[in-house]
């Protein structure tokens, strides 16, 4: 990605072998976007991997989002956990699909909704603002579809919901 080589130290600069990312998970999906990676893991857990900088990453605070910030490459460049704020009623939250579009990131939690964070400069997550969200933010605009699938440029964003529209 734009910082490093994505799932690597800060200090590797060059991987010839195939290496595993998260040894302990079984990884289920895996969504790439323009500078990030996003796994789903069996347990329902998102694991984000990448550049930051547009919030795509859903787990690392806009401060540390260019290159780590202080606290360094490491932040950005090894997968982490994305961690969603508990919704009433839902219990844990658990991921059931995940995709990416260039700079943003897209969930669904069965029963509860479709989250998305990242780049909105162009109203492209479906919230009624356009800053860039850093932490998943239950998408309203969609809730009363069950969505299939979800593709995305670089300023745009397509939903499919299980009725073909």
């Amino acid at each position: 990605d734009s910082n490093g080589v994505i799932g690597l130290s800060s200090t590797v600069k060059k991987q010839t072998k195939p290496l595993e990312m998260l040894p302990n998970q079984s990884v289920l999906q895996i969504a790439s976007g323009a500078d990030h990676l996003c796994m789903l893991t069996s347990n329902g857990d998102i694991y984000s991997v990448g550049a930051g900088e547009q919030g795509q990453l859903g787990r690392v605070a806009e401060c540390f989002s260019s290159r780590g910030g202080r606290k360094g490459l490491k932040v950005v460049l090894e997968p982490s956990k994305v961690y969603c704020r508990k919704i009433r009623g839902a219990g844990k939250i658990k991921f059931n699909d995940v995709w990416c579009s260039a700079y943003c990131t897209y969930a669904r939690v069965e029963g509860v909704g479709v989250f998305g964070w990242g780049l909105n400069n162009y109203h492209h997550l479906g919230v009624e603002d356009t800053r860039t969200w850093f932490v998943p933010q239950l998408l309203t605009s969609c809730s009363k579809l069950k969505i299939t699938s979800i593709s995305g440029g670089q300023h745009h964003t397509v939903l499919l919901d299980d009725n073909g529209k």
